[in-house]
């Protein structure tokens, strides 16, 4: 991550032995981003779990944060409830 010059602060620290440190950008941060931008990207899920390498169809979708304005469109398509004014 340094190397790609993604240094980042901490944003939770260890908590006892079991706990982990966080921190605001990295391998983690990036496979999340990597998998919600496919799945904005419309691809399907059976592709997002194969390039992410993740072992089962639950483990990513955990990874995928659909966007707010994808939220939106699909309230929008629903009649009575469209969020523009």
């Amino acid at each position: 991550m340094k190397k790609a010059g993604l240094v980042s602060g901490t944003l939770r620290d260890a908590a006892g032995k079991a706990g982990r440190k966080v921190a605001e950008r990295s391998f983690h941060s990036l496979r999340h981003s990597f998998v919600s931008a496919l799945s904005t990207a419309g691809i399907a899920v059976e592709l997002r779990q194969k390039l992410a390498g993740h072992a089962s169809e639950q483990q990513n979708l955990h990874y995928t944060h659909p966007e707010i304005a994808a939220l939106r469109a699909a309230i929008d398509k629903l009649p009575g409830l469209s969020t523009k004014k």
